[in-house]
């Protein structure tokens, strides 16, 4: 019963993503073509990031802008990471899990993921961090609509050792 209702919540969740990034439809020839391409990716490299994955990727999950793709990129780790990232994207299909046996730094494995990503944006977003549910939706509606920007960011918060909401960074 709990493996039917994932499976139920992870094809409403791939329906959902695919249905709402046809937001406006282009013709080309007289047919119309819908852009199923996602409107960012996020690239998270981790090594030994199993303390604080399931935050990380829980915040992107709950971002109010659908249309993304997360490259989840296990950087040679040692502990739990690679299982977690595995579960994650078994639970998802915007969701992409890469695995490597050797560390290489996470530039490295940023770079692997920017020469895949399908979207036109990049965000980078570290294994330790939480997204506001509200920042891919940002950072896209201001890049998107000001032509004279090439990049745009967000500042962070920090909270002490145990987190306890956004509300108390």
């Amino acid at each position: 019963r709990d493996e039917i209702v994932r499976v139920r919540d992870r094809l409403a969740r791939q329906l959902e993503a695919m249905t709402s990034s046809a937001d406006s439809p282009q013709v080309d020839n007289g047919n119309v073509v819908i852009d199923r391409r996602p409107k960012v990716t996020v690239i998270t490299a981790c090594h030994n990031s199993e303390r604080y994955l399931k935050e990380c990727v829980d915040s992107v999950l709950g971002q109010t802008m659908p249309q993304w793709e997360l490259f989840l990129i296990d950087d040679g780790s040692s502990d739990g990471t690679s299982r977690l990232i595995a579960e994650y994207a078994r639970r998802d299909a915007r969701i992409k899990a890469f695995h490597f046996s050797d560390n290489r730094w996470p530039y490295a494995r940023r770079n692997f993921g920017i020469v895949r990503a399908a979207s036109d944006f990049i965000v980078i977003q570290d294994a330790d961090d939480i997204m506001v549910p509200t920042k891919l939706e940002k950072l896209h509606r201001q890049i998107s609509t000001d032509s004279s920007l090439a990049i745009v960011g967000s500042s962070p918060r920090t909270f002490l050792e145990e987190f306890r909401g956004l509300e108390h960074t």
